[in-house]
């Protein structure tokens, strides 16, 4: 019997398949980090939003969220008040050997008491 293709069939197969794990390994990083970058930023935009939140307290509350986390990496938090809407980004680097960029803008309208 010859088996001289036998370890070139089996070595291909053996490195598609972990190219396949790493692949799936990366996609559930960015997911991941772009999970927690669309939290910190709905946290944010909650806290600048209420009738006497501002700019700062929004930051504030997406750096204090993002520091009790792993996944991102160099964020910045970016916070608008206008008058009448808010909008929050949040950027950052998911962990991996790549350039992998995150970026969650989420709006929402500024609240109005009235009586």
């Amino acid at each position: 019997m010859d088996d001289r293709g036998e370890v070139a069939a089996n070595t291909i197969v053996f490195v598609v398949v972990l190219a396949l794990f790493f692949m799936v390994v990366q996609f559930g990083v960015v997911f991941a980090a772009q999970q927690t970058a669309r939290s910190a930023a709905r946290q944010a935009l909650d806290a600048a939003r209420i009738e006497r939140g501002s700019e700062a307290q929004g930051e504030a509350v997406a750096l204090e969220f993002l520091a009790g986390t792993n996944a991102l990496q160099d964020v910045e938090v970016d916070v608008d008040r206008g008058p009448e809407v808010v909008t929050v980004t949040v950027r950052g680097d998911a962990w991996s050997p790549g350039p992998t960029t995150v970026s969650v803008t989420l709006s929402a309208p500024v609240e109005r008491v009235v009586e």
